[in-house]
């Protein structure tokens, strides 16, 4: 449709007032069925601001909204996901039961209007967006001689990796000293060390061991157990200090994290984005608070990240026909292809499907490395998984990790329908995990209350009368499982409450905790330094600050992540290009992450916020010389 032929009331800057208006306040409207046409924005000033934020842009999207007709599929795909999830988010959000916006007339036609206003508002601001970004030229850029500090610039367009690396690790330094030997992660880091020096940890509670003296399982990767407890032995056994060995640990880690963004800077520059807005990535990098969070707190997942960023770019240059791959970008490749399997659990299944996948489309001359890049990490896991660890008497995880919906669902079947119970359900479900933790200990975000009652000596036989009853539960109370399993997950998909920070006060807590565990066998403590009250007190400011002041407190929501993940890879499929695959793995592992026990928790959370910037800035960055890699042939 030509703009000649826009309809005449959005040619009107009062047309266009009054529909922007109808937008806005449906998606601010409250739904809580005890209240009248409340709007949330004139109650809170962060969602006023947002409000204002919305008016402005869907006011200049309406202005150009000749070019979402016809109805393009991709922009139409994101709203029909967006809309249900918007409403059924706040429902989730601010209810206890989410069903209740559904309880009479009035309710239903505000549920009607937020619906439609959600779903207009997403197709026709990414209609818009796509038409942009299809139309654009490419960017371009001043010369970096003719700017003030052009010698700055120059030097990080000439050594991408080498030079942004150092700016991260000189500019978190101070942080690093402060936080000495490192930041430990609550649960995860205690119990990978006390189960590499023989302690029994929590995880043992759901793991019946095959060898009781052999403490190590699979309910953490074990190579990260055995690299971040190795190093904590090895410093205690060369300076009688397992404080230095943490600080090893931590070392490692920082300096991954240093160099794999650095690595993301050079693709960047290769694939034409411009200096000035790497140079913007990189302070984003510098002043977000999650990256030297994770830099320095001993998670798996902080490994995981940069072994994702490793492999999802060297899918990218593997399947860009105009590239000539090197032994250097394998090398990148079979690293990050080894540390996504070995930092998650199970996650080389995941890998073999998308590799079969990068071996298909990739070019006739790359096949055989492509097969031996993939096949090499996945095979050595295999390995380990079925020979190494049953050898070394290894105890693999817990079933228990994979009951997560079904112990929610039955649990909320449970408390809202008790009397519906059976007594042979209830002895079903008490053989299993604890029928009176369902009925008082449920938590709608977070099902580890009643996960944790899990009895690791039930049978085969048990297990499976307790899936029986839960398929029951769930079909004589399909609304009762289904909002179980919203409030446990809406979090990942619509704004919710900020999480709790791995700061250092958190982090004396998890040292005391794993002291008194192992009764001062194993003691990291956080050694105070003149910067540590500084730069504690700047780092909890600066946390402050991201939280809760919009729109930048919304980089602290998964749901903005995730949505904006949606949107580049429905861009890429959209444009046809091999991008679409690196972008997909993110969302399979977004995915997987889904069937995890909690709501938003920003290490679940962490591979995307570090990997997802970079195919971001691929798309909306590249400048003259440069463009997105587009494979039409390969994707169709």
């Amino acid at each position: 449709m030509r703009e000649s032929q826009t309809p005449i009331f959005l040619k009107l800057t009062l047309g266009r007032v009054v529909i922007v208006a109808v937008l806005v306040l449906g998606i601010n409207v409250n739904l809580d069925p005890k209240t009248g046409l409340e709007f949330a924005m004139l109650v809170s000033p962060s969602q006023a601001v947002l409000a204002i934020i919305e008016v402005i842009v869907l006011f200049l999207c309406t202005g150009k909204a000749f070019v979402a007709w016809p109805v393009q599929p991709g922009p139409l795909a994101l709203a029909l996901l967006f809309a249900p999830s918007f409403v059924l988010g706040w429902a989730c959000r601010y209810l206890e039961d989410p069903w209740r916006i559904l309880h009479g007339g009035f309710e239903l036609f505000k549920v009607v209007w937020v619906f439609a206003s959600a779903l207009v508002s997403a197709y026709l601001v990414a209609a818009v967006l796509f038409v942009w970004l299809d139309r654009r030229k490419p960017m371009r850029f001043p010369d970096g001689r003719f700017l003030p500090l052009w010698k700055i610039v120059s030097l990080f367009d000439g050594r991408p990796m080498l030079a942004s690396a150092l700016l991260l690790a000189v500019v978190w330094s101070p942080l690093l000293i402060a936080f000495y030997p490192g930041l430990i992660a609550p649960g995860d880091t205690g119990n990978q060390i006390m189960q590499f020096y023989g302690f029994e940890d929590t995880t043992a509670q759901s793991i019946v061991l095959i060898d009781s003296s052999v403490t190590l399982n699979g309910h953490h990767p074990i190579p990260h157990t055995v690299l971040m407890g190795g190093l904590v032995l090895l410093g205690d056994s060369l300076f009688g200090s397992k404080e230095i060995g943490y600080f090893m640990y931590t070392f490692l880690q920082y300096v991954s994290v240093a160099f794999s963004v650095g690595f993301g800077m050079a693709f960047l520059k290769e694939r034409g984005v411009g200096p000035i807005f790497r140079l913007s990535l990189l302070l984003f990098f510098v002043v977000f608070p999650w990256y030297p969070e994770f830099a320095m707190l001993g998670t798996k997942d902080t490994l995981f990240a940069c072994s994702c960023l490793l492999l999802l770019v060297s899918m990218a240059r593997l399947l860009d026909s105009h590239r000539v791959m090197g032994s250097r970008d394998y090398s990148a490749l079979i690293v990050g292809a080894l540390g996504f399997c070995l930092f998650k659990k199970g996650f080389f299944m995941l890998l073999a499907l998308v590799g079969v996948v990068v071996i298909g489309l990739a070019m006739r001359g790359r096949r055989v490395q492509a097969v031996l890049c993939m096949l090499g990490p996945i095979t050595l896991c295999l390995v380990l998984s079925w020979a190494v660890y049953p050898a070394l008497h290894i105890t693999s995880g817990s079933i228990r990790e994979a009951l997560s919906i079904p112990a929610q669902q039955t649990a909320r079947c449970v408390r809202e329908h008790e009397g519906d119970v059976m007594a042979e359900q209830r002895d079903a479900i008490d053989k299993v995990f604890s029928y009176q933790a369902m009925l008082e200990d449920y938590d709608p975000s977070l099902s580890d209350r009643v996960k944790n009652t899990y009895r690791k000596e039930c049978t085969s036989e048990e297990l499976r009368a307790f899936l029986e009853t839960w398929v029951e539960l769930v079909s004589e109370h399909p609304g009762s499982a289904f909002a179980a399993t919203a409030k446990n997950y809406y979090g990942w998909f619509y704004p919710m409450e900020s999480y709790i920070h791995y700061g250092l006060a958190l982090s004396e807590k998890q040292g005391e905790r794993m002291a008194t565990a192992t009764n001062g066998s194993v003691v990291i403590e956080n050694k105070p330094s003149f910067l540590t009250n500084p730069m504690d007190g700047a780092y909890q400011a600066a946390f402050t600050v991201w939280d809760s002041v919009p729109p930048f407190n919304m980089l602290t929501q998964a749901c903005t992540w995730d949505w904006l993940l949606l949107v580049c890879l429905v861009y890429a499929l959209h444009r046809r290009s091999a991008d679409a695959v690196p972008l997909m793995l993110l969302v399979l592992i977004l995915i997987v992450v889904l069937t995890g026990p909690c709501n938003f928790v920003a290490r679940y959370l962490f591979q995307t916020v570090f990997v997802l910037p970079f195919f971001v800035s691929v798309i909306f960055g590249r400048y003259g010389g440069g463009s997105l890699t587009y494979h039409r042939r390969s994707l169709r």
